[in-house]
């Protein structure tokens, strides 16, 4: 969406981009509560499905309006190789 009317709106006019500004600070619009949300619901949904082949999904919850990213899940379990769960999606 570069150059898009939505992006415009938050490029500063004096002509610095956006990402060379406060290079010491991370700025995100992850949700903590929301992230720690859709991980229970993603694992409750998992355990519930099993049964059915479910064994691992991925999720990202986007503001529509914003289209800010609020929260972000790759795979059911990071740690676990036999759904491949450090490939997100």
């Amino acid at each position: 969406m570069v150059g898009s009317a939505r992006c415009a709106d938050r490029t500063p006019q004096r002509g610095v981009p956006t990402h060379l500004e406060n290079l010491d600070q991370i700025i995100t619009t992850l949700d903590l509560a929301k992230q720690q949300l859709i991980e229970r619901r993603m694992a409750d949904y998992i355990a519930a499905n099993r049964s059915r082949g479910f064994a691992n999904a991925a999720t990202l919850l986007v503001d529509s309006h914003t289209m800010d990213v609020l929260a972000q899940i790759g795979s059911a379990d990071f740690f676990n190789e036999q759904i491949s769960g450090q490939v997100d999606g």
